[in-house]
C-alpha cells in the first residue's frame, strides 16, 4: 500500500492508523471542524487525512519542519479546532470554530510571490484531478511512483500519491534527503515513475553514477532547463513535464516535451486559456465555476501544448524592455561548465530596472567569461549587468528558486 524509504506498510497498517484517530477523544467528532496536521510521517500523515476527509471535516496541511508556536499561530489564523503536531498523539485544542460544509484540504501558498494566502480544495475536487490525471498520464498499476517532493505539496501528495493509489499501485516515499539513498532506491525499484523537481533531478544526475537510469521522471514544480531536459532524454526511458498550481493541483500533463517550457496538453476537466489572446499572455484556469489567474506567462505552441515561460512578478522591465529570465538563463546554460544559473531583476537608478545572473559553475568559468558569451548572443539590454558565482543557488524548502526573494536581497 505504501513504502516509505526502507519500510513496507500494508492497507492492513494503514487501516490500523485510521482506526487508531477514532480512539482519540479529540477526533472522535471533527466533522464540519478544521483540524490542522503539522506532521513528517507520511504513513500518520496520509491516515490523518483520510479520517477527517472520511469524517466530514477539513484539514490545512502545515509545513513539517515549522517550530510549535508558528504552527499554532497558523492554526489559530485559519480557524483550526486541533492541531496535531509531528506525534499523532500530541493534539493540541484551538478555539477554531469556523464550519466546513464539504471534506477539504486547504494549504498556505508560498509567498514567493506575495503574502501567502489561505487555499482550500474540496476532496470531490482533488478526486477528479486525480481521476483526469490517470487518464492523461496512462500510468500502469505495474509501474511504482518513487516520489522524493514532500507530501505537504499537492504535486507529491495528488500526483506522486493519491492517483497512485487510484490506479492501485504502491507509492514509495521518499523522505531521506541523501541523494544516494535516493540513488539506491530508485536503482532497486522496478519500473519507477520518479517524481521530483529539476532541483532532485540536477542533484542525481550530478552523482554521475553509471548504473543510475530512469525508467520515466515526471518533473514539476519549476521549469526545467534544456539542458536538464537533453540529459534527462539521455538517461530515461520517458519524460514527463507537468504544470500546475495549489489552488488548481495539476494543470496540464505531457510526454516528451518539444523544449523546456512544454508542459503538455491540459486535463480534460479544466479550461485553459491565455489572457486577452496575448502571446505569451497569463495563464488563467477555469473549473467549477471559478476562474484562477496563475500569474504565471505562457502561450499554446501550433500543435496544442501549453508552453511556461514566467511568472509574471519576475519579468524585468529594462527601461521599457522587457526581459523574461528564462531566455536568459537559457542562453547561460549553453556555456560548457555551467551548472545552474538564476536570472533575476534588480533597482537601477536609470532604467528602473536591471537584469542579474547568480551561476553556479564547473571548474573554469568566471563572470567575465559568462558576460562575453552573453554580448555574443543576446542584445544588450537583455545582458545581465552583474554575474555573481556562487557554490549553490539559494532554494526554499521545497526545491524551488524564488527570484523575488533573490531580488529583495539585492535590494537591502
Amino acid at each position: 500500500m505504501l513504502i516509505v524509504n526502507r519500510d513496507h506498510h500494508t492497507d492492513r497498517d494503514f487501516d490500523q492508523r485510521m482506526n487508531g484517530f477514532f480512539h482519540i477523544e479529540a477526533l472522535r467528532n471533527v466533522e464540519g471542524k478544521l483540524v490542522g496536521v503539522c506532521c513528517g510521517k507520511p504513513l500518520d500523515f496520509l491516515g490523518l487525512i483520510f479520517y477527517v476527509l472520511n469524517s466530514r471535516g477539513a484539514i490545512l496541511i502545515i509545513h513539517p519542519e515549522t517550530p510549535f508556536e508558528n504552527a499554532k499561530e497558523i492554526c489559530r489564523k485559519s480557524g483550526c479546532a486541533f492541531l496535531v503536531y509531528h506525534d499523532c498523539g500530541n493534539i493540541h485544542a484551538l478555539d477554531g470554530t469556523f464550519q466546513y460544509h464539504e471534506p477539504s484540504i486547504l494549504y498556505y501558498s508560498s509567498g514567493t510571490t506575495g503574502e501567502p494566502k489561505l487555499i482550500e480544495r474540496t476532496w470531490n475536487n482533488i478526486q477528479r484531478e486525480t481521476d483526469e490525471y490517470n487518464r492523461k498520464a496512462y500510468f500502469d498499476a505495474g509501474e511504482t511512483p518513487v516520489v522524493l517532493t514532500p507530501l505537504t505539496h499537492s504535486y507529491g501528495l495528488g500526483s506522486g500519491v493519491l492517483a497512485a493509489m487510484k490506479r492501485g499501485s504502491t507509492p514509495v516515499v521518499v523522505t531521506e534527503r541523501n541523494p544516494k539513498f535516493m540513488a539506491h532506491l530508485i536503482k532497486k525499484t522496478s519500473k519507477g515513475i520518479v517524481y521530483g523537481t529539476p532541483f532532485f533531478f540536477s542533484l542525481l544526475i550530478s552523482m554521475r553514477d553509471p548504473e543510475l537510469r530512469f525508467h520515466k521522471v515526471v518533473s514539476s514544480g519549476a521549469p526545467l532547463t534544456e539542458k536538464l531536459l537533453g540529459r534527462l532524454r539521455q538517461c530515461s526511458h520517458a519524460v514527463y513535464q507537468q504544470y500546475g498550481s495549489t489552488e488548481t493541483g495539476c494543470i496540464a500533463l505531457g510526454q516528451d516535451p518539444a523544449s523546456a517550457t512544454d508542459v503538455g496538453s491540459p486535463l480534460d476537466h479544466l479550461a485553459v486559456s491565455i489572457d486577452d489572446g496575448n502571446s505569451p499572455g497569463e495563464i488563467k484556469v477555469s473549473f467549477d465555476e471559478k476562474t484562477v489567474h496563475t500569474r504565471d506567462l505562457g502561450y499554446f505552441s501550433d500543435a496544442g501544448s501549453l508552453n511556461v515561460v514566467s511568472r509574471m512578478d519576475d519579468v524585468i522591465n529594462v527601461g521599457g524592455q522587457k526581459v523574461v529570465p528564462y531566455e536568459v538563463e537559457t542562453i547561460i546554460s549553453r556555456m560548457d561548465n555551467v551548472k545552474e544559473v538564476v536570472v533575476y531583476k534588480s533597482k537601477h537608478p536609470v532604467y528602473g530596472e536591471t537584469v542579474k545572473a547568480m551561476v553556479v559553475p564547473h571548474d573554469g568559468v568566471s563572470a567575465v567569461m559568462i558576460k562575453e558569451w552573453c554580448q555574443k548572443h543576446l542584445p544588450p539590454f537583455k545582458i545581465p549587468s552583474a554575474v555573481k558565482i556562487v557554490d549553490e543557488i539559494p532554494k526554499t524548502s521545497g526545491g524551488k528558486i524564488s527570484r523575488k526573494l533573490l531580488s529583495e536581497e539585492e535590494c537591502e
